[in-house]
């Protein structure tokens, strides 16, 4: 798999690296430990530019991390709204403290 993921950043550059950080963040089994690497290497190399390569990597993981929360937000309304068992801690700003549909509030 090492050396797909390095083919995969050689040959797409920053695309690749932004998907796959996605990827990895989303909690795909593609160890960033090789992604970032590749990168900084292919920059030593003069092949990309490391501060783009930071950066897709950044912004990779966090396009990630939002589609994971999102996915696992849309996931616990639906098991609420079917009746299913999705209780977590609450925390709510409303003064009154009290929320609806078991603390998600948008179901």
């Amino acid at each position: 798999m090492t050396s797909t993921l390095s083919g995969l950043v050689a040959s797409y550059g920053l695309a690749g690296v932004l998907i796959l950080m996605a990827f990895e963040s989303c909690g795909f089994p593609f160890p960033s430990e090789v992604i970032m690497p590749t990168a900084g290497l292919l920059a030593a190399a003069g092949h990309m530019n490391l501060e783009l390569a930071i950066l897709a990597g950044a912004i990779g993981n966090l396009l990630g991390s939002l589609a994971a929360f999102g996915l696992a937000a849309v996931s616990r309304c639906f098991l609420v709204q079917a009746g299913g068992s999705a209780s977590a801690p609450t925390i709510s700003s409303s003064p009154t403290g009290g929320s609806s549909a078991g603390g998600c509030g948008r179901c």
